[in-house]
Order: structure tokens, then C-alpha cells, then sequence
């Protein structure tokens, strides 16, 4: 689930600094290795969160991608919930 913590659902404000909340999952099996990776077309810049330092941004002719490696393992029942700017 990913949500922008400006107040508006869904937008981005152009020229603004907004947040993307994502937040990662686990009803299954306990996960090792997790990753998230987020996508964007390539106008936006996506940064890094704080909260992860094993996170690369990769630029394409048409889209930004975020990957980032996720805190090992995401047992059972769990979430994990890095902030990152767009």
C-alpha cells in the first residue's frame, strides 16, 4: 500500500515536497531477503528514505525506479513502513 502524506490521497503538487508512505506487507511464511521497489515515471525524483541505507535509484528513458532491501525477515502477520520523497 502506498499513500502521500500531504493530506491529499492519490495527488502529487508539482514543485512541492511530498511524501510517499509505502507500507510492505507479510501474510505468508516468514519473508527473508525483502525488498520493495517503487516506480514512477521519470519527471518525478524519488529519494531515498532515511530509514534504509540499502536503497539504490536506478533512471530510465522513462521511469525512476527506488529499491531498497527491507529489515530481515518480515515475519508473519507484519509490516514494514519506509517513508521516501517524491
Amino acid at each position: 500500500m502506498a499513500e502521500f502524506t500531504n493530506g491529499v490521497q492519490d495527488a502529487v503538487v508539482i514543485g512541492k515536497f511530498n511524501k510517499l508512505r509505502v507500507t510492505v506487507s507479510n501474510s505468508g511464511e516468514p519473508a527473508y531477503v525483502p525488498n520493495m521497489t517503487v516506480t514512477a515515471d521519470r519527471y518525478f525524483e524519488l529519494i531515498p528514505p532515511v530509514s534504509h541505507e540499502d536503497c539504490l535509484v536506478d533512471v530510465t528513458d522513462t521511469k525512476v525506479f527506488l529499491q531498497c532491501q527491507l529489515s530481515n525477515p518480515i515475519k508473519n502477520n507484519s509490516s514494514v513502513r519506509p517513508v521516501t520523497n517524491v
